[in-house]
This record gives structure tokens, sequence and C-alpha cells, in this order.
């Protein structure tokens, strides 16, 4: 366990990194890291070899350019689907001139 800073704000603890089956949305594996461990560190632990695409947040942007993705040849060759960091999206504004995510 570890203390880490957020904003203004301290935690103590440790993190639960879960890897889900997106079918049928069961955990399938685990690991715990302290507080101050960043989430893309454990990603390899949690991806199985029959998974074919890999999703996550923008915290695993870069993901598949980590060395623990490219010696691994099963892991190499997945397709990794990450979401871009909000500040990257462009803003739509709708018909009505609201802006829309």
């Amino acid at each position: 366990m570890a203390a880490t800073k957020k904003g203004a704000n301290y935690h103590f603890g440790s993190k639960l990194h879960i890897g889900v089956d997106s079918g049928t949305g069961y955990i399938h594996s685990y690991t715990t890291t302290a507080a101050n461990a960043h989430d893309i560190t454990e990603t390899h632990n949690l991806i199985r070899e029959d998974d074919e695409v890999v999703s996550g947040d923008s915290g695993y942007l870069g993901i598949e350019e980590r060395e623990e993705i490219t010696s691994n040849p099963v892991l190499k060759d997945k397709k990794y689907e990450i979401v871009a960091r909000p500040s990257r999206l462009k803003k739509y504004k709708g018909p009505d001139g609201e802006v829309q995510w």
C-alpha cells in the first residue's frame, strides 16, 4: 500500500485492476497494486490469449507501444481500442446551437 495525491487530496491504499469479458460481463482476471501505480503497468497481466479486442479508457493510451506488449507475439497482434482524451474530442454543436458530446 502507498499514498498518492490527486488534486489537493491524499489517498492511501491499494488498487484492484480487473479484466472483464465484454460478452458476459464476468471478471476473468485481476491484480492488485499500490495506490500510486499507474493502470497501464498491469494491463499485460489482464489480457487473455483468446481476447481479440482490448478496450480501455484514455488512461491506456499508448498500450500497444509498451515493451510488455510488443515483446509478446500473442499480445502484439490484438486490436486495441482506446478512447481518446476528452480534451482531444471536438465539440459538436447540435441544430439548436447547444454543445453536445
